[in-house]
């Protein structure tokens, strides 16, 4: 993704109900800078978007609050 000089990559996560997260938040052992949300579905999923900085990028492409309504979003599907 790119927006302007911030440039990165998101990853999304669709995790089954009742599975247990290794890291709280998901993105923990990360590069600084990365940022993300963890969003329940209506079917009991877990969606997760992780929102990961490029090396040498000033920022993320999106911030934390832009994550959330990605991640919103995508779990009004499930």
């Amino acid at each position: 993704m790119q927006n302007g000089p911030r440039r990165g990559f998101m990853s999304i996560m669709l995790v089954p109900a009742n599975t247990a997260l290794m890291q709280q938040p998901p993105w923990a052992d990360r590069p600084s800078g990365t940022t993300g949300s963890v969003v329940d579905t209506k079917s009991g999923q877990v969606m997760i978007v992780v929102i990961e900085p490029l090396a040498g990028s000033i920022a993320p492409p999106v911030d934390g609050s832009q994550a959330r309504a990605i991640a919103e979003e995508l779990a009004a599907r499930f």
